[in-house]
């Protein structure tokens, strides 16, 4: 699987289910570098409140603060947008706000400002 992943993984015009079957197993396999790559493909395919929240975390977990802030502004705006659209979707400002995986941003002011504003 991971040499087919790997392919997938260099291959800019992969479908969405190709690009979602190289997050799949690198997460699995626990890669978090090629599962990066691959976040930053499935946010471009399918670009999602939660592929960005996802994004996010991976860049937190490599402690890549300025381009988690980056990823975690975007889900919010985009979750934002989607709330206004449908009010019982869920929301992921609150999951933000707990998520083990962002943990490393919880203390940063400008990931509190960005919550204040999406809560």
């Amino acid at each position: 699987m991971r040499q087919i992943a790997d392919q997938l993984l260099s291959n800019a015009t992969a479908d969405p289910n190709a690009v979602y079957f190289t997050v799949q197993v690198y997460s699995q396999l626990h890669d978090t570098l090629k599962l990066e790559t691959a976040l930053q493909n499935w946010v471009r395919v399918s670009p999602t409140p939660e592929a960005w929240m996802d994004l996010a975390a991976i860049k937190s977990l490599l402690n890549k603060v300025p381009e988690a802030m980056a990823a975690v502004k975007v889900c919010l705006d985009l979750n934002a947008r989607r709330l206004a659209a449908n009010p019982k979707a869920s929301n992921l400002a609150l999951l933000a706000k707990t998520d083990e995986r962002l943990k490393l941003l919880r203390d940063q002011p400008e990931f509190q400002q960005i919550l204040a504003t999406n809560l």
